[in-house]
């Protein structure tokens, strides 16, 4: 497949860049700083500019089958966050006018209140320090369910991030969940690499079409 990946440069972005290309991909993005690309590749297309800005990625996204979203927003308790549902609508807008229909993009669980979620989910992110980050990943979520449905869209809600390598092994999940049931405090943990195999995962895996997923 060729993809367009945007957050290619953070934590996320970069594994995911390296497994597809690792699986055979042609990978195309779009980042501010071309320099905080550190991954190399002969099928690895790397444009300068900005995913705020639809016009800046619609000539490069033609020809492409698939657009993977790992955004990433800064974390704090009085940081105002906009940057997912502003690339949101530019991704989408560009989407349209490159003639792409598939969508995976990378929220949180917790992004609307809910009784299954852990107790720390719903007391203490939920209203301190990702508060902000955990409004926006909403309110891009509800414009994907309610003004995309021209699209095929997959939400991909992990669990607490961490920095641990690739597992190997199956990953709970809840569709169309905010949390994974079963987790008291502060719920399961999931490495970004596995987020990253996710993510590519749902490219060929129908069952993930047009939902959203929590997984840890």
């Amino acid at each position: 497949m060729k993809l367009f990946i945007v957050g290619s440069t953070g934590p996320t972005g970069l594994l995911l860049v390296q497994q597809a290309l690792d699986k055979g991909h042609e990978v195309v993005t779009v980042v501010r700083s071309p320099g905080k690309m550190t991954v190399k590749h002969e099928k690895l297309t790397v444009i300068e500019g900005s995913v705020l800005q639809d016009s800046a990625m619609v000539a490069h996204m033609k020809g492409c089958d698939a657009v993977i979203s790992a955004i990433g927003g800064q974390n704090g308790t009085f940081n105002p966050c906009t940057i997912y549902t502003a690339s949101g609508c530019a991704v989408v807008k560009a989407m349209r006018e490159a003639g792409v229909k598939r969508l995976v993009v990378c929220t949180a669980w917790a992004t609307k209140d809910d009784p299954e979620l852990p107790v720390l989910w719903r007391w203490v992110f939920r209203y301190t320090f990702i508060r902000n980050v955990l409004r926006d990943m909403g309110e891009l979520e509800d414009y994907l369910a309610l003004d995309c449905t021209d699209l095929n869209i997959t939400v991909v809600r992990p669990g607490v991030l961490t920095n641990g390598p690739l597992s190997g092994t199956p990953l709970q999940t809840a569709v169309d969940g905010y949390s994974v049931g079963g987790a008291w405090l502060m719920g399961g943990s999931i490495s970004r690499a596995d987020v990253a195999a996710f993510m590519l995962g749902c490219l060929d895996n129908a069952n993930y079409d047009n939902k959203s997923v929590a997984i840890i």
